[in-house]
C-alpha cells in the first residue's frame, strides 16, 4: 500500500453475514495514511461489502 503511487485506486469485495461478519473483523485494516476509504453497503438479499480504495495526490 505505501508503494501504490498518487491517484492509484483499488477494490475488492468482503461477505459479511452471519459468522462469515464476526471471521471478517480481522479485515477492517488499518491503511497508511493518505487512502480514502468508502464502502458500498448492499440491502439483503446481497451481503457482499464492496469497498474503494484511493491514494490521495500529495
Amino acid at each position: 500500500m505505501k508503494l501504490a503511487p498518487a491517484g492509484c485506486r483499488i477494490s475488492y469485495g468482503i461477505y459479511e453475514k452471519g459468522l462469515m461478519k464476526l471471521l471478517n473483523r480481522d479485515f477492517l485494516l488499518s491503511f497508511p495514511e493518505g487512502f480514502r476509504e468508502q464502502r458500498i453497503q448492499p440491502g439483503p438479499p446481497a451481503y457482499n461489502t464492496v469497498v474503494f480504495l484511493e491514494k490521495k495526490n500529495f
